[in-house]
């Protein structure tokens, strides 16, 4: 009987360890996803302002690169004389 209690006690102390690294992993890899995603959603946000960035120039530089309102009434009315 006194056997079959240190079995036991021992039994549950081993039980206890493997709870004990179970959490641990359990920590461990908890911490290393939300990081991971941390990371990935930081690129993310990066691409995105980078991607804005460029839409920007690009608008800026196509209104710059538009002829104004006289400059394109003019080349209009040159068309269509050149083609009457």
């Amino acid at each position: 009987m006194k056997q079959s209690m240190v079995k036991t006690s021992e039994m549950m102390t081993l039980l206890d360890s493997l709870l004990d690294q179970v959490d641990l992993v359990d920590k461990t890899m908890s911490t290393s996803i939300n990081e991971a995603f941390t990371h990935c959603e930081e690129t993310y946000m990066e691409q995105v302002h980078r991607i804005d960035q460029s839409l920007q120039e690009i608008e800026v530089a196509v209104y710059e690169s538009m002829p104004s309102e006289t400059e394109w009434n003019r080349s209009r009315r040159e068309m269509v004389l050149h083609t009457v």
